[in-house]
């Protein structure tokens, strides 16, 4: 991967940085939101029967 001779490596550096902490972020979200929803469907099926 050639980067431009413009940007400077604390640029990229700073940009991949964001990116891998946007997508550990997005990652732990979407793990706790999916065993949220299933406990409540659990907890649901239990209140109904």
């Amino acid at each position: 991967m050639d980067t431009p001779t413009g940007t400077s490596p604390v640029i990229l550096l700073s940009i991949m940085g964001v990116w891998v902490l946007l997508s550990l972020y997005m990652g732990a979200k979407k793990a706790y939101f999916d065993t949220y929803d299933n406990l409540s469907e659990e907890e649901v099926e239990k209140a109904h029967s």
